[in-house]
């Protein structure tokens, strides 16, 4: 944990009191979208702590059926009360604090596929009670694999689940997909990092087109929305981070940025660092 933005010397390791059979290899850790202060990092539970790690997790939840063979692969932490939690097993649960208590219910249900790992999981902005889950894996010819799915969630027991892949020429193809964006003002408009591009919705997943532009032909692995800027970005596989922005109709064919120095962006000038 860095607090003055990761500056070189000011990292302090807050893993102590993270327990856990096992975990990714990438462990998922998701701040509250309403408090900063209080983060979760999944093992084969979600291990919580109100202080950015800084006193020793002292929530630890676990879930139905989690094991070291099913192991949290994605979170979203909704708010104080509410986190959203998918697995390497395909399996889905929805964690409430009442007080002091967290408890976690299973929200898996068919036609949800089972067995393929939950890349990224979402509440819909502004809808607490639906949800976004995004698969990897593959199917096959005779029955391929849907890897986005929207599941509207009951007071009690399990969601109630729709693939939202797209049909016909609008289809997504059967391939891994890895993160999930959702536009926090216009929901109904999603974009999804899969192994070869990255695809966008502007009908809540009824059709979707590859929205790579300027990409190379690389997996996507992470995408991020800085709402702020409007600026889209993606990390890939070995080919570095992208951005692309989203409030122009057209990207010009290349930009060219002066730095004044490694780190500078070029975006505020002059320079908030006066190099």
């Amino acid at each position: 944990r860095s607090t003055i933005g990761g500056a070189f010397g000011s990292w302090n390791q807050v893993w102590t009191g993270i327990v856990g059979a096992t975990s990714q290899f990438y462990p998922p850790m998701v701040a509250d979208d309403t408090n900063s202060n209080n983060i979760a990092f999944g093992t084969d539970r979600v291990n919580l702590d109100p202080s950015q790690g800084t006193t020793n997790w002292p929530a630890k939840v676990t879930v139905p059926g989690g094991s070291a063979q099913n192991a949290i692969s994605a979170m979203h932490y909704v708010n104080a009360n509410l986190l959203y939690a998918g697995t390497r097993q395909g399996s889905v649960y929805r964690l409430t604090r009442t007080g002091t208590t967290w408890n976690a219910a299973a929200i898996h249900a068919a036609p949800l596929p089972t067995g393929a790992l939950v890349t990224d999981i979402s509440a819909v902005p502004g809808s607490p009670d639906t949800v976004i889950v995004v698969l990897s894996g593959f199917g096959t010819a005779a029955n391929p694999l849907a890897h986005v799915w929207r599941g509207v969630v009951p007071a009690t027991g399990p969601a109630t689940w729709t693939s939202i892949s797209g049909t016909g020429a609008g289809a997504l193809p059967d391939i891994p997909v890895n993160a999930l964006v959702i536009e926090p003002t216009a929901p109904a408009t999603m974009y999804i990092a899969s192994d070869v591009a990255v695809w966008r919705t502007a009908s809540g997943g009824t059709s979707w087109t590859p929205f790579s532009d300027g990409l190379p032909n690389v997996a996507v692995f992470d995408l991020a929305l800085h709402a702020p800027t409007r600026l889209l970005r993606a990390a890939t596989h070995g080919r570095g981070m992208w951005e692309r922005k989203l409030d122009v109709a057209l990207l010009p064919n290349s930009d060219i940025f002066v730095r004044d120095h490694l780190m500078s962006t070029s975006r505020i000038l002059p320079v908030p660092e006066g190099v």
